[in-house]
Order: structure tokens, then C-alpha cells, then sequence
């Protein structure tokens, strides 16, 4: 069954993974593709709040803007812009890597998110994924995420300032990663 349309005006915990749990990513050149492929598609729809690209899947977090400031094109379907990010990425790898077919699964997952407090847990959950799949205890320093953003205070990608403000202060941003939990898992629903 397919998932339902990602909606305007909604945040969204979005994630995926390769067919078979196989890589995505093979060498440090598709992470910035796929990381500059985000901020071509995703910034036109909507602002990003956290994400991680792993070896094998990615995690991004994302409010889509409200239909008056979405393209006119992707008003009804913002769904169609990630779609064709991934895409994108899909084609440059089948390209450079001389294979055929779909790299991810068949349909990107999402889950709402309806509450701050579901959205600053998804956001560590995100930010915390290295240490989840013992890739990296030092996962504030990981290079595929956007914790390097929010180190920097970065707008390029990340609305960090939101983010800042909705846990209280850079302090606290801070403070809540700190409190490492490896088997962090987010609740199906708020």
C-alpha cells in the first residue's frame, strides 16, 4: 500500500533505506552529492531541521512550507520534490556505478510529527543515529549530518535558529544531546 502524500504545512520525520538494507552511499563523494541534491530540491519545499545519511539508509526531518509559499507546481504533491531528489541521486549513482534499478526501497517512509516535544526527539534521534548503529560514539563530529550545521550556526541548509529556539537555547540544544541513548526508538505516534 502506498503511503499517503507528505501535506503542506506539516513536519515530517522522512527516512529510507537501500533494497535489501545494501549501501547507498559507497565513498565520500555520493554523501555531498546526495547532501547538495538536498538543499537544490528540499529548500524550494520546505525547511530542514536535522538529517543523517548512513552507510545504508538516511533520516531527515523537515516542515513543509504552507501552499501559498510552495511552487505552484508542488502545491498539491510536495511529495513529487522529494521524489525527485532521490531521484536524482538514484540516477548519478546507477550512472558512475554501472548498475540498473532502484537503490532504495520502494517508497520513502514518513511519520508526522504533531508535537515540539516529538520534534526535538526526533531531531536527537536523527542527530544520534551513528551511535544507534555503532558506526561512531562521537556522533556530534559524524560528517554526514547536520550536526555540523548547528555547530557552525549555519542557515545554508538547517533552520537552526528554529531549532535553537524550540529546546529552549543553544545551551539546552546542546545539553539534550548530551544525553546519549544508543536504543533510542521513536514512538509510532506522538
Amino acid at each position: 500500500m502506498k503511503p499517503p502524500s507528505i501535506q503542506p504545512g506539516l513536519t515530517y520525520h522522512i527516512y529510507n533505506r537501500g533494497n535489501n538494507s545494501q549501501d547507498t552511499f559507497f565513498e565520500d563523494k555520493n554523501y555531498r552529492h546526495f547532501s547538495n541534491r538536498m538543499v537544490k530540491y528540499l529548500t524550494s519545499i520546505g525547511e530542514v531541521y536535522a538529517f543523517c545519511l548512513m552507510r545504508n539508509h538516511y533520516h531527515l526531518v523537515i516542515r513543509i512550507h504552507e501552499p501559498a509559499q510552495l511552487p505552484l507546481k508542488y502545491q498539491s504533491n510536495p511529495s513529487q520534490v522529494i521524489s525527485n531528489w532521490l531521484n536524482s541521486y538514484v540516477k548519478m549513482i546507477n550512472l558512475t556505478r554501472n548498475r540498473t534499478g532502484s537503490l532504495f526501497e520502494k517508497n520513502f517512509e514518513r511519520k508526522i510529527i504533531t508535537t515540539d516535544d516529538y520534534l526535538r526527539q526526533a531531531i536527537v534521534y536523527v542527530h544520534q543515529n551513528p551511535l544507534k548503529h555503532h558506526i561512531r560514539k562521537d556522533f556530534i563530529n559524524y560528517p554526514y549530518s547536520s550536526m555540523a550545521h548547528y555547530q557552525k550556526e549555519s542557515t545554508y541548509l538547517i533552520h537552526t535558529g528554529f531549532v535553537f529556539e524550540l529546546f529552549g537555547g543553544k545551551e539546552e540544544f546542546w545539553r539534550s544531546h548530551d544525553d546519549v541513548n544508543p536504543d533510542i526508538n521513536l514512538p509510532d505516534s506522538p
